[in-house]
């Protein structure tokens, strides 16, 4: 029976462990003590070549580090910029200048890791240039950096996964696995010669089986059992897989809600702020009025207090008959005339 080839999705470490257990069993016996010098060349490039892997992955950890950060500092523009809009409209979100900018809750602006948050940020800038609202064009040359940095993030972190995509499918990591593949049918094929070149030692015909492991040394064509095991153990896979994603569902919508409720709370905040300052403005308005009547009505008292009033005659004292009398005597009578011109007595 053929053994069973080493799939180049298992991990480096995993083929050497492979590796390592036959030529150990070829060790451990003389007579298949020569075949095990066969896998010392594969041990050199595999070392070589498990370097080269663990850079590249140090390398996508190190792009998907950085993209995190510019990720985080993208939530933090847009938060900064939401409470900028709500400032500016005294907390009505549903303000024409304010669904400019988010027609969606920025809870689910910031939910995309970068990719589809940071094309809705670069549609964001042109407005943000052109704003007549000074602490909205201030947020400009903040994004702007900010955007250039994540468009460089994307890029390290598409090219990290490019560079160990193209090492795991054509690369030196795939040739490795060639190469071990190789060796392992190579030798199969020589132990399976071993029963016939020493009959006298009464080999069975399946000798060279018990140099692999039993997971990689099954027949090539799988059984009825093989595939249910198989079957099975994709299933298992699967539900944990479900369970994980249906905890992180409600891990993310906990976590949205929770920020939803934040923002709502701060854009109440926003509209008492805004309403107790117009009830104080009202205020202060009434009341300088009210102070501007009493001085006017006080002015006008002190003005009406300090003018001198014209003397005025007393009414006449009424006569004894009711008629009032006169302040000036009755004129005697004149004297008559006599016919000679002069005046006779009374």
């Amino acid at each position: 029976m053929a053994i069973f080839l080493i799939d180049s999705d298992v991990s480096l470490v995993t083929l050497h462990e492979e590796m390592s257990d036959t030529q150990s069993r070829l060790e451990a016996q003389p007579l298949t003590l020569p075949f095990a010098s066969v896998f010392d060349p594969f041990f050199l490039v595999w070392q070589s070549v498990f370097t080269q892997e663990q850079t590249l992955n140090r390398a996508q950890m190190s792009a998907m580090a950085g993209a995190r950060v510019v990720d985080a500092s993208c939530n933090t523009f847009i938060g900064d910029l939401d409470r900028t809009l709500l400032g500016l409209v005294d907390g009505r979100r549903d303000d024409p200048l304010y669904v400019t900018y988010f027609a969606e809750p920025p809870s689910a602006v910031k939910q995309p890791f970068l990719g589809d948050k940071v094309t809705t940020m670069q549609a964001w800038l042109p407005l943000l240039q052109a704003s007549p609202d000074a602490p909205l064009k201030a947020l400009a040359t903040r994004l702007s950096t900010l955007l250039d940095n994540a468009v460089k993030a994307i890029a390290a972190r598409t090219a990290a996964a490019a560079a160990i995509k193209v090492f795991r499918a054509s690369g030196e990591r795939k040739s490795l696995f060639d190469q071990a593949n190789g060796i392992r049918k190579d030798v199969d094929h020589e132990l399976a010669l071993l029963p016939l070149d020493h009959p006298e030692l009464h080999l069975p015909a399946g000798f060279g089986q018990g140099f692999f492991r039993p997971s990689t040394s099954r027949n090539t064509v799988p059984t009825l059992s093989d595939l249910d095991d198989a079957i099975m153990a994709r299933l298992s896979e699967v539900d944990d897989l479900r369970a994980k994603r249906a905890q992180m569902v409600a891990d993310l919508t906990a976590a949205a809600q929770a920020e939803a409720d934040a923002e709502a709370a701060e854009a109440k905040a926003v509209a008492d702020k805004a309403r107790i300052r117009d009830a104080k403005a009202t205020s202060d308005k009434s009341t300088k009025e009210s102070k501007a009547k009493s001085k006017a009505a006080k002015a006008l008292k002190a003005k009406v207090k300090g003018r001198k009033l014209p003397a005025t005659e007393p009414p006449p004292a009424p006569s004894a008959n009711g008629a009032a009398s006169t302040s000036t005597s009755t004129p005697s009578a004149t004297p008559a005339k006599s016919t000679n011109g002069s005046s006779s007595s009374t």
